[in-house]
């Protein structure tokens, strides 16, 4: 189904990794996909290709509030993947709800 289709690619354009920076805004017009799977992978793949964190993140936390506790666990991992390793940092290491 379109759903499945739309989840599919979404993690196809994570496995590339960086290659796929690129598709950072078609990625976040996702988190928002009708479909938790899509938002999931969305979410997954954000920081997998290592997308602008200072678009990302806050897209992404709007994430942390989502019904489904995947979609929240794999925002949370995207967001410690993108934010800076600076342990002060105020994305570092947000509980997982």
């Amino acid at each position: 189904d379109a759903d499945t289709v739309r989840e599919h690619c979404a993690e196809a354009l994570g496995d590339i990794g960086p290659a796929a920076q690129h598709t950072a805004p078609l990625l976040i017009g996702k988190l928002t996909d009708p479909a938790y799977r899509v938002r999931k992978d969305a979410a997954r793949s954000l920081g997998q290709i290592d997308a602008d964190p200072a678009v990302a993140i806050p897209e992404l936390k709007k994430l942390l509030k989502d019904e489904h506790k995947i979609v929240r666990e794999f925002a949370n991992t995207a967001i410690q993947r993108l934010t800076p390793a600076d342990p002060s940092h105020p994305d570092r290491d947000q509980p997982s709800p």
